[in-house]
């Protein structure tokens, strides 16, 4: 990977690890924060997902874990938060 790419891929990477941080800290808070922040780490989530299709590194292994965990985040929307 290019150094450009690198960074993408670090920068997007710890978005979302600071999102998930911030949603374990406050998990029985507020639902409308909560389903905001569980949004934006689907974005995110769905962001790298299409980053690593465009690299050419989507079927060495990543797409699996990052499937996983949006299906995971779709769950928690679901059964956290409330009903469709």
């Amino acid at each position: 990977m290019e150094k450009m790419d690198l960074f993408l891929f670090s920068y997007i990477l710890m978005f979302s690890m600071s999102t998930l941080y911030v949603l374990y800290r406050m998990w029985d808070k507020s639902k409308s924060l909560l389903l905001f922040y569980l949004l934006s780490l689907l974005l995110q989530i769905s962001f790298l997902n299409v980053w690593l299709f465009q690299q050419n590194v989507w079927c060495e292994g990543f797409a699996c874990p990052i499937i996983l965990v949006m299906w995971c985040i779709l769950l928690v929307l679901k059964y956290k938060v409330g009903s469709w």
